[in-house]
């Protein structure tokens, strides 16, 4: 009996100490895809100045690129909390370079935007890549093509992101 309580305590112990360090990792690898940048600036009301942007990337700055962000809210179903839009300098044909992608993804007809759902989106609203939404954009509704499911453990009710030129 006390062999196997021993037994089971230490089996117990590893499978914890395993299950935590692959979280870590886990986390890890997601945060060096999402927040890769060693600096963040943020404008509440306004888009930060083209010089102070430009100043970023001079030649004595440690900067190797600078990359602009909009984040906003977006009404998908008026009976559930609204999802977080994020605008992003991303590549149309490279989106896995910016995005941590849980699936495969599907390439867009040429024509139409493009937008990548996050996995809590895929799930409260049963999105699956390949399908096309309807959203309130740019003060119209905007056809969009959804191109993959990538992971974001940060926004619980979802997010969409699209690229800055794709619209």
């Amino acid at each position: 009996m006390a062999a196997s309580g021993l037994i089971v305590s230490f089996a117990l112990t590893a499978s914890m100490v395993i299950m935590v360090s692959s979280f870590r990792v886990a986390v890890d690898r997601w945060l060096d895809d999402i927040l890769p940048a060693p600096l963040y600036l943020r404008s509440r009301a306004t888009p930060l100045p083209a010089e102070v942007l430009t100043a970023l990337l001079q030649a004595d700055t440690p900067f190797a690129r600078v990359e602009r962000m909009a984040q906003g809210s977006l009404t998908i179903d008026a009976q559930r909390p609204n999802v977080a839009l994020l605008v992003r300098e991303i590549e149309r044909g490279n989106p896995a370079a910016r995005l941590p992608f849980s699936g495969e993804l599907v390439a867009a007809p040429p024509d139409m935007a493009v937008v990548w759902i996050s996995e809590a989106l895929h799930e409260i609203y049963r999105i699956v890549p390949g399908q096309i939404l309807h959203l309130p954009l740019l003060g119209r509704e905007v056809e969009v093509f959804v191109g993959g499911v990538w992971r974001d453990y940060s926004r619980q009710f979802g997010a969409l992101v699209i690229s800055r030129g794709g619209l």
